[in-house]
């Protein structure tokens, strides 16, 4: 099965960690998984095993906003 998560930045804390331990835990199953974070904002070891792709967007209120409207 194909997986992405999507996620706004890969910064410290705690949803970040969730989404690539979940991640490498769906690509240890036999799933293929891709992380999407929607900035390139990154302060984080990243697993050097996982897709992720950086969308390269400023992340403010309203994308952000409209990220979450989205989800719901």
């Amino acid at each position: 099965m194909n997986i992405a998560i999507v996620i706004p930045t890969l910064t410290i804390g705690g949803a970040e960690r969730l989404a690539l331990d979940t991640a490498l835990s769906l690509q240890q199953m036999g799933e293929n998984v891709i992380v999407i974070s929607l900035s390139n904002d990154s302060k984080i070891d990243l697993p050097l095993n996982l897709k992720i792709v950086f969308l390269n967007k400023k992340i403010n209120l309203a994308i952000y906003l409209k990220f979450l409207s989205f989800m719901i």
